[in-house]
């Protein structure tokens, strides 16, 4: 190693090994924590979902997803209007999403989403039971929401992790989920669940 001569200016630069190199793959890591960033700041308020879940959509794959022209999310609860603003104009992986409002008695054939976060709790407890082992992704808010079977539950401001994913509902769903979005939310099982 060099050594620093005083009446030089700028001391060298100790050579650094291999081993302790940046690697590419601290890259990938920052860009995750960008993409978390991304996420977050598409969904400028915490009662305002529609970022999360155009981010959601992004890492999500349906079983025979080419054959579709649009992603539809399928809103429920007080204020969800097929006009939502939260999803205007907006494309995901070259497809633009269609909105439809459903309550617990229409059919959720054809929802790519099912956003339950304004939803009341009869009418989320109802939608996530029919959804159930469907390719749908269910998003709700709290703890609970993942408790009763939804898919990935916004947690509220705050928290260290925007969001969990629940691991045991999404594979029963038969969805594909991309491990960058489980990087990004807090992974949770069956076992997690109190009894």
């Amino acid at each position: 190693m060099p050594t620093h001569d005083s009446a030089d200016p700028m001391p060298a630069r100790p050579a650094i090994s291999r081993r302790e190199r940046p690697r590419p793959g601290g890259w990938v890591a920052l860009a995750l924590v960008a993409l978390c960033g991304a996420l977050a700041v598409g969904a400028s308020e915490p009662d305002d979902p529609g970022g999360y879940i155009v981010g959601f959509v992004r890492y999500v794959h349906w079983p025979a997803e080419d054959a579709a022209s649009a992603w539809t999310i399928c809103v429920a609860g007080a204020g969800a209007t097929a006009q939502d603003a939260r999803y205007a104009n907006e494309r995901v992986r070259g497809k633009p999403l269609a909105l439809r409002v459903v309550d617990d008695a229409n059919a959720l054939e054809g929802c790519h989403v099912l956003d339950l976060t304004r939803a009341d709790h009869a009418t989320s407890t109802a939608l996530l039971a029919r959804s159930h082992g469907r390719p749908v992704l269910s998003v709700g808010r709290g703890a609970d929401f993942c408790t009763a079977g939804g898919l990935i539950c916004l947690r509220e401001p705050g928290g260290e992790r925007a969001f969990e994913v629940n691991l045991s509902a999404i594979k029963e769903s038969g969805l594909g989920v991309s491990a960058r979005l489980l990087r990004l939310g807090a992974a949770r099982t069956a076992q997690d669940d109190p009894s």
